[in-house]
């Protein structure tokens, strides 16, 4: 007769939560998934970049790194390019919350609470400029400029000449 399985203890499943191991399998299933492109240890930097921009708040690292891993595969990268811009974006916005929570601190004094607002009010722009930069990137904006050169002659007759080409920033 078989012995049940037993269930693994409290101890134990902490343990394996805490386990390296355990997050470079995430890393493989990352790269593996096609969220992270290149090697494994790039992956590995720039997910444990993000983690440090995350608060520590009495959490362990292994949770502030799943949970960074997380907010970068939900922006789904692509490509290297788009993998350092969506860590950039998710350390930017964990960092424009925590100040803006620090800010709202009850024993802040009012003058380190207004700089902490237009700190987070700066890393907040900054964080839209990399999710715009972010959808410049994957959607390679091609913009269509039309000019019209109008000619009115004196007895009231126009002509219209239409150019049509791409933006300064578009090339083929």
């Amino acid at each position: 007769m078989k012995k049940p399985a037993k269930t693994p203890s409290r101890k134990k499943a902490v343990a394996k939560a805490n386990d390296p191991h355990s997050i470079g399998s995430m890393i493989a299933a990352m790269v593996d998934d096609g969220f992270m492109h290149g090697s494994r240890a790039a992956a590995h930097d720039l997910i444990s970049m993000a983690t440090y921009s995350l608060p520590l708040n009495q959490r362990e690292t292994n949770y502030l790194y799943a949970t960074a891993l997380d907010e970068i595969r939900m922006l789904e990268p692509r490509d290297g390019f788009e993998a350092q811009v969506c860590t950039m974006m998710v350390s930017t916005m964990q960092a424009s919350l925590e100040t803006l929570r620090r800010s709202n601190a009850s024993n802040q004094p009012a003058e380190i609470a207004k700089n902490l607002r237009n700190s987070a009010a700066k890393l907040i722009r900054s964080y839209a400029d990399l999710a715009d930069l972010l959808d410049r990137h994957r959607n390679k904006n091609t913009q269509k400029i039309v000019v019209q050169h109008q000619t009115v002659m004196v007895n009231g007759d126009a002509q219209v000449a239409q150019i049509t080409g791409k933006g300064a920033g578009d090339h083929e």
